[in-house]
Formats: C-alpha cells, sequence, structure tokens
C-alpha cells in the first residue's frame, strides 16, 4: 500500500525530533565556515578573479568554434544563432541560479 506523502512527512519529522532530543544538551554548534576554510574559498576567490578576463576569452572562442556551433543547431536550434557573448551572457547566469548537488 503506498503511503500519502504526508505521513511519510509527519514520520519523517517525527524521526527527527526523536534524534534532536536524544542529544545531550549543551553541544555547541560548529560554524557554518571555519577561519581554513574561509581563508582557502578567500584564495580560490581572488585567483578566480585575476583570471577571470584570460579565461573568458577562451571560452567565448570555444561558443564560437563550428563544431560546437553544429552540435548546438543540432540540439538547440533557438539559440544557435546568438553571438558568443550571449551564450556567455546565458551561462553566467544559469550559474548564478543552478541547485548544487553532492554527496
Amino acid at each position: 500500500m503506498m503511503r500519502s506523502r504526508l505521513h511519510v512527512l509527519l514520520v519523517g519529522i517525527a524521526v527527527v525530533a526523536a534524534a534532536a532530543a536524544a542529544l545531550p544538551a549543551g553541544l555547541p554548534i560548529p560554524p557554518r565556515q571555519t577561519a581554513v576554510q574561509r581563508a582557502v574559498i578567500a584564495k580560490i576567490a581572488a585567483q578566480a578573479a585575476a583570471d577571470s578576463p584570460r579565461s573568458t576569452s577562451g571560452v567565448l572562442s570555444f561558443l564560437d568554434d563550428a563544431s560546437f556551433r553544429a552540435n548546438l543547431c543540432a540540439c538547440c536550434s533557438s539559440v544557435a544563432a546568438l553571438p558568443a557573448s550571449a551564450l556567455y551572457a546565458r551561462f553566467k547566469a544559469e550559474l548564478g541560479v543552478m541547485e548544487l548537488v553532492h554527496k
């Protein structure tokens, strides 16, 4: 018998609540990001900002490549005629809103 989504949700909430209640009180909550992690991310971000202009020209060249354009025509004809700069702008916009999933 298939259970309703609401039933599954309520059971999930009950399990999480029971697990939370079993934890000892007063445990410190770890920071969202450690100082080391912040430093590493800051270093990578600074390097990415420095490399971005040079890298962008390579991406634009790839987006103008004849082979890439042929594949784009085959799958996505509605955007195949757009200039590389417009494709790049769309790509950057998608990166800003895409969901990040990892294990």
